[in-house]
């Protein structure tokens, strides 16, 4: 069994679900709702830190956060590059 460790927090993983698609990537007009198919582990330990002293809106703005940033780091290495005007929400 697989498990992941942060701090004291063990998380096991029952399963897993590999697949690989090719599929069209990068900027569009429309807006797209997504949810995740398994628990997003978003929070490194620094993050988790400051995730579990916020507020709830903080913890939002938080997480809003780290999305961003998990979203522009995949989009640089697809090397897709978002221009000044383009905003991810």
């Amino acid at each position: 069994m697989i498990l992941i460790v942060i701090e004291d927090s063990v998380i096991p993983v029952f399963e897993k679900d590999l697949k690989i698609e090719e599929v069209e990537f990068g900027y569009s007009d429309e807006i797209f709702m997504y949810e995740f198919a398994s628990p997003w582990i978003g929070l490194n330990q620094k993050n988790f830190k400051k995730y579990n002293e916020a507020g709830g809106n903080e913890k939002n703005r938080i997480l809003e956060r780290v999305m961003t940033g998990n979203i522009l780091s995949m989009a640089k290495h697809l090397d897709c590059w978002l221009s000044q005007d383009q905003k991810i929400k």
